[in-house]
Parts: C-alpha cells; structure tokens; sequence
C-alpha cells in the first residue's frame, strides 16, 4: 500500500507512538479524497430541548402541593420509561440567587435576581427528541403547564 499511495501523490510518514507501535500516517490531498455516507434514517435523528418552566413569585414562596410533587414523579417517571431525558432540576426561590459580572476586568457580585420580573426560572428539563412537536409534545404534559408556562427552546451543538 505504501509504494501504490507514494506513486499516486501521497506523502507517507511513519513514527513510533509512545508505547512502542508502529503508527504510518498517510497523508493524501484533499482533492483525492471521497467521503461515502450512509443516508440518515429519519428516526435516528434527534434533538435536544430545554423545556424551561417559569414560575411566579406566589408559586415560588407557595409550600410545595403533595399532589404536584406526585404528579412531577410521575412526569419524570414517563420521560426514563421513554428514553428521551437528558438531565432536569428544579431551582431555589429567586431571592437564593448570586448574580456575577466581569466590568472593566473587575468581578461584581450581586445578591438575588437582577431584573425585576413577574416570572422567574424554576426549573428546567433537558430532552433529546426527534423534533420540535416531539418537544412541544413534553412540554405540554409537564405538570408546570397547566398553572405557569414551558419555554421549550432548541439546544445550540458543542463538541
């Protein structure tokens, strides 16, 4: 293989990696080379959603209802059973928050929530799904959406 890569443009180098293996790096140019892929299947596409839940004040400082505890283990019990959860917490009230900034190369820190707003974040949920209704879908069976509102916004891809 290396005379038939060398007759045909390609450099060929070879080193030993630091356990002692041979390694060859053959190094071709990128017109020469081919990139064959297979075609996606619809179904083995997928996307993450954070579905964030905004709470009021009133629902912040409210104790805890047995009954929507029970009806979010239940929610998070249907999200494992079908596969599509990435991670999810709830948050402390607004006013635990520590709110950091870098100005003129100075760190501010502040106490409790900057902006002066009704609602607050209380909690997210992370999903992978095939789509945004599959998204939209989850959002709406969240216990959280029949007295506040889900954000459900796509999730930007870093590797």
């Amino acid at each position: 293989m290396g005379k038939r890569a060398e007759s045909q443009g390609a450099k060929i180098f070879s080193t030993k990696c630091r356990n002692g293996v041979g390694l060859r790096v053959i190094v071709v140019k990128p017109e020469d080379v081919f990139v064959f892929r297979r075609p996606l299947k619809a179904s083995n596409l997928s996307m993450k959603y954070a579905l964030f839940v905004q709470q009021t004040q009133e629902a912040c400082d409210r104790p805890i209802d047995p009954a929507l505890r029970a009806a979010g283990m239940a929610y998070g019990e249907a999200l494992r059973a079908a596969g599509v959860i990435v991670t999810a917490a709830g948050l402390q009230p607004p006013q635990t928050a520590t709110m950091v900034s870098v100005r003129d190369g100075k760190r501010q820190v502040h106490d409790g929530p900057y902006a002066e707003t009704k609602e607050f974040l209380g909690g997210f949920v992370v999903i992978d799904v095939p789509d945004l209704d599959a998204a939209i879908e989850w959002a709406a069976r969240h216990p959280a959406a029949a007295h506040s509102s889900v954000e459900v916004r796509p999730l930007m891809a870093y590797s």
